[in-house]
Protein backbone atom coordinates (compact mmCIF):
# COMPACT_ATOMS: atom_id res chain seq x y z
CA UNK A 1 0.00 0.00 0.00
CA UNK A 2 2.60 2.43 0.84
CA UNK A 3 4.50 1.82 -2.85
CA UNK A 4 0.64 2.71 -4.45
CA UNK A 5 0.63 5.94 -2.42
CA UNK A 6 3.88 6.85 -3.29
CA UNK A 7 3.11 5.74 -6.97
CA UNK A 8 -0.06 8.04 -7.29
CA UNK A 9 2.04 11.11 -5.11
CA UNK A 10 4.42 11.22 -7.68
CA UNK A 11 7.38 10.01 -5.59
CA UNK A 12 7.91 7.03 -7.34
CA UNK A 13 7.96 6.81 -11.20
CA UNK A 14 7.68 3.40 -11.85
CA UNK A 15 5.47 0.87 -11.25
CA UNK A 16 6.12 -2.65 -12.11
CA UNK A 17 3.49 -5.34 -11.00
CA UNK A 18 2.08 -8.68 -12.16
CA UNK A 19 -1.17 -9.54 -13.23
CA UNK A 20 -2.11 -10.27 -10.01
CA UNK A 21 -2.37 -6.38 -8.84
CA UNK A 22 -4.08 -5.60 -12.09
CA UNK A 23 -7.42 -7.05 -10.66
CA UNK A 24 -7.46 -5.44 -7.41
CA UNK A 25 -5.97 -1.29 -7.92
CA UNK A 26 -7.67 0.98 -10.45
CA UNK A 27 -4.85 3.37 -11.24
CA UNK A 28 -5.64 5.99 -14.09
CA UNK A 29 -3.66 9.10 -15.71
CA UNK A 30 -0.71 6.32 -16.41
CA UNK A 31 1.42 7.79 -19.29
CA UNK A 32 3.65 5.11 -21.34
CA UNK A 33 6.20 6.61 -22.96
CA UNK A 34 8.73 4.45 -25.19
Amino acid sequence: RETIKNFRLAKVNVLIATAVIEEGYEIINILFYY
